[in-house]
């Protein structure tokens, strides 16, 4: 009575529905993985807003390298962590990052050098600025970057780009990227990994 599913076109549509079976339990792990890592994520970063700030020599290693290195990477659980940093803003390599979308509109993360006491240095987003009336391309006026000692609070971020060397131009120590003049007055503060100077 059933001798028809031992057929060969009856026998292909079983292996073809075991295959997408299988494909399909393999994609809802991936899915449930995925999941969990950005939960934990998130968790991280809910946790680094309800602590306390610590000094960034307690959450991040100071670079071991010359002058030049980009030091270790944080450790997973100092991510996103509140850190407090006292240090002198490095308004001659300010560098704006292109490409940074807010509500829709297309403009600039500013990332401030701030060279500490040992002559390490913590890159310091400044915040997103709009772009300047000429367009995407056109360098935006910020304001002067602040004098003398400064304090951050901010919190530890993962590198976007991975570890890498620091590249040098000029006179100047400089990630990839574009000089600025300047960098917002009024805008959040997040540190990332310490670099030789």
């Amino acid at each position: 009575m059933y001798r028809f599913l031992l057929t060969p076109r009856w026998l292909g549509i079983l292996a073809l529905t075991l295959v997408a079976a299988a494909v399909m339990v393999l994609l809802g792990n991936w899915q449930l993985d995925r999941y969990r890592g950005r939960t934990a994520i998130n968790e991280r970063i809910d946790a680094g807003t309800r602590m306390a700030p610590v000094p960034l020599r307690d959450a991040v290693p100071a670079p071991t390298g010359g002058n030049g290195t980009a030091g270790p990477a944080p450790a997973e659980e100092a991510t996103w962590a509140r850190v407090t940093v006292t240090g002198r803003y490095d308004a001659a390599n300010v560098v704006l990052v292109r490409g940074r979308t807010v509500d829709s509109q297309v403009g600039f993360e500013v990332v401030t050098p701030l060279v500490l006491a040992d002559g390490t240095a913590v890159l310091v987003d400044q915040g997103w600025v709009p772009p300047a009336p000429g367009g995407a391309i056109a360098q935006p006026q910020l304001p002067p970057v602040p004098q003398g000692e400064v304090t951050v609070v901010g919190r530890v971020h993962p590198s976007e780009s991975g570890a890498g060397p620091v590249d040098r131009r000029g006179a100047g120590w400089r990630p990839a990227g574009s000089p600025s003049p300047g960098w917002p007055e009024s805008c959040r503060t997040r540190c990332t990994a310490r670099t030789s100077c």
